[in-house]
């Protein structure tokens, strides 16, 4: 409870008379969750379509300084998009996928024919392990 001086009156306030809400809040009370591409996406109109920072804050229910704070991140990071070195990494990296898919269908091959040659040598042994069951094996009890 508080209690102003107006002139000559006196005003007390308690919290019902004050809302407490916070109007940038969803209804649940919760902050918002942005994903990459939406903060991606409210940075480039910010800077490339040149919308007023006030005007997108309050369209896309964020904060100015929110928004500021992204656009900051996104040009710090400029730097790496246009370097030689992190263009060689994603080469490197990529080739080094290519070859491991190669060497997994390689040995996925090799796997399926020395399946195929056991099994075969199973069935000219005779060996019943060979032959596919339709019965559960009971186990002995001792």
């Amino acid at each position: 409870m508080a209690l102003f001086l107006v002139g000559f009156y006196a005003i007390t306030l308690t919290r019902k008379d004050v809302s407490m809400e916070n109007p940038s809040l969803p209804e649940n009370g919760k902050k918002k969750r942005w994903t990459v591409e939406e903060k991606a996406q409210i940075v480039r109109r910010y800077l490339k379509d040149h919308v007023g920072l006030a005007d997108l804050a309050e369209e896309t229910g964020s904060s100015p300084g929110l928004i500021i704070g992204w656009a900051k991140q996104a040009l710090e990071g400029i730097e790496q998009t246009f370097s030689k070195e992190m263009h060689q990494q994603r080469k490197v990296l990529h080739r080094e996928i290519l070859e491991k898919d190669d060497r997994i269908r390689r040995l996925e091959s090799v796997v399926s024919e020395l399946s195929t040659e056991n099994l075969l040598l199973k069935k000219s042994t005779g060996d019943p392990s060979a032959e596919p069951t339709l019965r559960r094996r009971r186990r002995k009890r001792s």
